[in-house]
């Protein structure tokens, strides 16, 4: 996907670039954060993920959100999925910005992104199963539950969305 900025009414999605190292590395060794993605990362791995992360733009797209322009508030991603086949949509956000709407907003700005201006007519998201809060948010988007499998020592919730319908 080409590098863009989106706008929302409150966010700034600004795709990921080596200047947002000092936010990426704050938000992968938060506990909360990490709970469902494996775990804090390691002070010895926090350049490695980094690297990641912007490496995941070669096919995919990597977006930090920004309250009012200049806070970064998390990350959004459009990358393959396990399956090989479909784009997946993931996140992480800060906690100090949970419950606001606000990563709601921009996955649905993303989303339409994604619709409008990528073509891509569906897209499937992967969530552990105790992971309530975002399966909620999943929901809220418009995703469907498709399948239940374990992979990464956890048991999973596989969604998909067809961006091709009205997700409002």
């Amino acid at each position: 996907m080409p590098a863009t900025q989106l706008k929302t009414e409150r966010l700034a999605l600004d795709s990921l670039t080596v200047d947002d190292s000092a936010f990426v590395k704050r938000l992968v060794q938060n506990l909360r954060v990490r709970a469902y993605l494996g775990g804090v990362v390691s002070a010895d791995q926090l350049d490695g993920i980094v690297d990641k992360y912007l490496e995941l733009q070669r096919d995919g797209h990597v977006w930090i959100a920004r309250f009012s322009e200049n806070i970064s508030i998390g990350l959004i991603f459009v990358t393959p999925h396990h399956n090989g086949v479909a784009p997946e949509l993931s996140f992480q956000f800060d906690p100090r910005y949970w419950g606001h709407g606000l990563a709601y907003e921009a996955c649905q700005r993303v989303l339409t992104h994604c619709e409008n201006d990528q073509d891509l007519r569906s897209i499937v998201a992967e969530t552990q199963e105790r992971n309530a809060p975002a399966r909620r948010l999943l929901h809220r988007l418009g995703f469907q539950e498709v399948t239940r499998l374990h992979r990464f020592g956890a048991d999973q919730v596989v969604f998909s969305l067809d961006l091709n319908t009205n997700r409002n």
